[in-house]
């Protein structure tokens, strides 16, 4: 059911207020038998008559139309050179109401569009208009499932017209398809005579990231232009380069010639976040075929552009700013059962510089239906699964082993507590904790929360016990801090009642699974994981500490959970404690 069958009055109104508001309409039949509403308009823009069209979404009046005009100009803002979009709204489905009209939307918001175009990415913004960038590269859509991958904070001098870049990607740049799937890391921006242009060259980690999940290395030309070329009017990126730069076309245009396939990149101006300018870049792909038509040689070449996606270590946490201090900081995470493991993926996430994992333990197949991976990691080491699928997506943070018996081996499985031949579980903590920014302890076993807790009074480093309880009903997240209570101390306020326990299960720890000659507990992931985003969110505000707008301090110590009302599920509902010294606490490294 198109729109305009189901709502034929809303097409009627459409076309009357076009009319009306001297748009001249059109209903374009051939694309309304297609399936696609579009009507033909005449528009007034900067004082010229111009011809446009208005194409209706399919699930109009509830989205907005698009207004369209090709041949424009390129300098304009807000404007698509290419489909010829002219944007007269913010961004967001919110700006649009379904009783509008796109007569009453044209009328009302083209002087205002009028009016932001012309402005240069240096001005201030109006009102009016959105307060972000128009990139040009961003009128550019994604080619199928290619991309070019390069640290945005790179800057060429505008002097450097031409040179080489180093690419790591997938496959071979020279068999290059647009039927093959491509991802192509930009290791560095070079000079003609291969000298990397300024600090122009990937981030460590990510180039040794990308060195490990590519196959190939190549190096592939680039140039500056100094205008994007348009896509309009049938003519193509490459025939296009030819007006803007004949040197790189040539350049290009030989290769093609010699039956050779490849990727030029292109370097160009465009408007940056919160104006001025920034390096924008696209790149051409162009293979070709070789063939005998008739006796003579015949080359048949696809030419395609891939866009580029940014990928430094600014680009990767710019949308979480107040976390930039973890870039700097060391956690040790002991213990990862369903509580643990996804907080060492959400510290991998959030940008921890190193993580240090211990558990003793291997992902069981009936634990599946709570650990954040489910079949595949069956029979792993906890440790090691979660070190490969950490290194795998988030190469920033490294996996300390300095602590493991043998540092060569990631399934590190030691039982704290247990017997350990040839490994000393003293020194193994030692070498754990040594230079550790936090202790995170997701283990739930009281001789464990001892034992680290007081490691962490005694090496003065803040510590943070999350456990759930029976059934997944309630848990904890208790923080540690130097100069202040101890383990015990929590423990005491809770049998005295100073601190609320949090909600449990009576019979939710008396599970003992088929072939398990342990018992374990009843509970859902999504219950459980309240307490592991909750564990978190304490351990980086005790590493971030608000400062400077970094992620804001929480002010208590202890926060106790309830997921469970009456026998009835509720939205998580947390009580906040201070941990205070207990006046009757034997325990030496208390109040340390």
């Amino acid at each position: 059911m198109r729109w305009w069958d189901e709502y034929p009055a809303v097409l009627d109104e459409e076309l009357t207020a076009l009319q009306e508001s001297g748009l001249q309409p059109v209903k374009d039949d051939e694309s309304f038998a297609r399936g696609l509403a579009v009507v033909r308009i005449k528009l007034t823009i900067f004082g010229q008559g111009e011809n446009g069209w208005i194409e209706y979404p399919q699930l109009y009046p509830y989205f907005r139309p698009v207004v369209n005009c090709l041949g424009l100009g390129g300098g304009l803002r807000h404007y698509n050179p290419h489909t010829g979009e002219i944007c007269l709204l913010k961004r967001g489905t919110g700006e649009w109401q379904p009783c509008r009209t796109a007569a009453k939307h044209i009328v009302e918001m083209l002087p205002e569009w009028e009016r932001a175009a012309v402005r240069g990415f240096d001005d201030s913004r109006l009102d009016t208009e959105d307060h972000q960038a128009e990139p040009q590269s961003a009128y550019f859509a994604p080619f199928k499932n290619q991309i070019f991958l390069m640290d945005s904070s790179w800057s060429l001098p505008e002097k450097v017209r031409e040179g080489l870049l180093r690419i790591f990607s997938t496959h071979p740049i020279r068999k290059i398809s647009p039927h093959k799937p491509l991802k192509a890391w930009v290791h560095s921006i070079q000079k003609s005579d291969k000298s990397v242009v300024g600090d122009c060259s990937v981030n460590p980690a990510i180039g040794a990231y990308a060195t490990a999940k590519t196959n190939s290395v190549d190096t592939i030309r680039w140039s500056r232009i100094d205008k994007v070329p348009r896509l309009s009017s049938g003519v193509t990126f490459c025939e296009s380069i030819r007006a803007i730069n004949p040197v790189a076309y040539r350049v290009i245009d030989n290769e093609i010639n010699k039956g050779r396939s490849g990727v030029h990149g292109f370097c160009f101006k465009e408007e940056a976040p919160g104006g001025g300018y920034r390096d924008g870049w696209l790149f051409l792909a162009y293979q070709t075929k070789m063939y005998k038509e008739g006796g003579k040689k015949k080359i048949e070449v696809a030419t395609w552009v891939i866009t580029t996606e940014a990928i430094g270590e600014n680009d990767l946490f710019q949308r979480v700013p107040e976390l930039r201090p973890l870039r700097e900081k060391t956690v040790a995470v002991i213990g990862l059962g369903c509580v643990g493991a996804p907080s060492a993926l959400e510290f991998a996430r959030a940008g921890v510089a190193e993580l240090r994992l211990w558990d003793g333990d291997y992902v069981s197949s009936g634990t599946v239906c709570r650990w954040p991976e489910g079949m595949s990691a069956i029979t792993s080491g906890k440790v090691q699964f979660l070190s490969e699928k950490i290194r795998e997506n988030y190469p920033l943070t490294r996996i300390g082993t300095d602590h493991y018996p043998d540092a060569g081996n990631d399934d590190f499985r030691i039982i704290l507590g247990q017997v350990t031949p040839d490994y000393d579980q003293f020194e193994g903590l030692k070498r754990l904790l040594d230079g550790a920014d936090l202790i995170y302890d997701a283990t739930a076993e009281l001789g464990i929360n001892h034992l680290i807790a007081d490691m962490a009074k005694k090496y003065s480093i803040p510590y943070v016990a999350v456990s759930s309880r029976p059934g997944g009903w309630g848990g904890s997240v208790v923080r540690i801090l130097s100069g202040k209570g101890c383990f015990l101390c929590y423990l005491r306020a809770l049998e005295e009642g100073k601190i609320s326990q949090p909600t449990f299960d009576p019979e939710g720890d008396e599970l003992q699974p088929v072939g398990c000659g342990d018992l374990t507990f009843k509970a859902t992931s999504f219950d459980v994981q309240e307490i592991s985003l909750a564990g978190v969110r304490m351990a980086i505000s005790i590493m971030c500490d608000g400062s400077s707008g970094d992620y804001p301090a929480m002010d208590n110590d202890v926060g106790i959970l309830h997921l469970r009302e009456n026998g009835k599920a509720i939205f998580p509902k947390w009580e906040s404690f201070e941990l205070e010294k207990h006046p009757d606490c034997s325990n030496p490294w208390c109040g340390k």
